[in-house]
């Protein structure tokens, strides 16, 4: 093999805020102190980060380290030409070489997911002997953010590339960027103005769930941080269509109330009613997704556990989701 060192001007690395990096914080250093320590946390992880390069080569490895011990979707996957090929990785924390490809002929482009919930640090690419290297010959053209808590950080996918941001961008043929933040995306205004920084061709809002569970702030005080991170948001992005997801079904919740005495429904009715209020207002490029309508009462088998999709959940929230989107496109 030989081993070509990252990041390379030959890769490119999609997924990141900021500049190419070996180390796969999803944010640069900058960001750190506008969030919570929790958030910062989980934006260390590596959701949503892709390598993409093309090459002849008939073999594809990548050398990285596990900065910790990997969990739930540990592996790299590895998708040719937008399908998907290979998935390779460790269980432990430290050096791993990850062997994906292997008995191609042509020249290809190549998508490598990286796991979901590690921390990482890229070494190298490792190609067969005489290949070539290149960028990819195009750029997708249209660009999604997405921000959530964990569903949207790809909780609990089996593979990175299924997590719904992937599936979504891959269906639409978008680059994209993964802001879910598992267990700690609750309005942040520090995220908010990130959110905000980038350019998009459209948005999906994904959160509610984490101030539930943990109780406050209660429903009124909820609505007040969701509105003001929408127009925060909104005022950087006056045209782009936002797809604002209610939170999906929560299998405890017909009998369960949090510390603040309220339900998941009552977080839900205040989403609504501050989008409402801003249709009403003349937002014409704002729509809720009610998440109920993907994962709701009797949709048990699309859980992996009493609140985070499996993969056939996963494809029903981004199923919806590329509905509303492509539809905002004229798709």
């Amino acid at each position: 093999m030989q081993w070509i060192a990252l990041p390379s001007p030959d890769v490119e690395m999609r997924g990141l805020v900021g500049e190419p990096r070996a180390l796969l914080h999803r944010l640069p250093e900058e960001h750190r102190d506008s969030l919570p320590a929790d958030t910062w946390e989980r934006s260390e992880m590596a959701a949503g980060v892709r390598l993409v390069f093309r090459t002849d080569s008939p073999r594809v490895a990548l050398h990285f380290e596990y900065l910790g011990r990997p969990s739930r979707a540990s592996k790299v996957d590895a998708y040719v030409d937008g399908r998907f090929a290979g998935t390779d990785g460790g269980d432990d924390p430290g050096p791993c070489t990850a062997d994906l490809l292997e008995g191609l002929t042509g020249t290809h482009e190549i998508e490598l997911h990286m796991p979901p919930y590690s921390k990482v640090r890229l070494k190298s690419l490792g190609l067969a002997p005489g290949a070539s290297l290149a960028a990819p010959a195009h750029r997708p053209s249209r660009f999604i953010t997405f921000h959530g808590d964990s569903i949207t950080h790809g909780a609990i996918t089996t593979r990175s590339g299924l997590a719904y941001p992937a599936r979504v961008a891959r269906e639409l043929g978008a680059d994209f960027i993964n802001l879910g933040f598992g267990g700690s995306a609750r309005g942040e205004p520090g995220m908010a103005r990130i959110v905000a920084a980038l350019p998009a061709d459209a948005i999906s809002l994904y959160y509610g769930i984490n101030t539930y569970a943990i109780g406050r702030p209660g429903p009124e005080e909820f609505g007040r941080i969701y509105a003001d991170f929408l127009g925060v948001v909104r005022a950087s992005h006056s045209e782009t269509p936002i797809i604002v997801i209610t939170p999906t079904w929560y299998v405890p919740e017909r009998d369960q109330r949090n510390a603040s005495g309220a339900s998941v429904e009552e977080y839900r009715e205040v989403i609504r009613r501050v989008v409402s209020a801003r249709v009403a207002g003349g937002d014409a490029n704002l729509v809720v997704l009610e998440g109920c309508s993907l994962i709701g009462p009797g949709d048990e088998s699309r859980l992996a556990d009493l609140v985070h999709p499996n993969d056939e959940g996963f494809a029903a929230i981004a199923a919806g989701l590329t509905r509303l989107i492509g539809k905002a496109w004229a798709i």
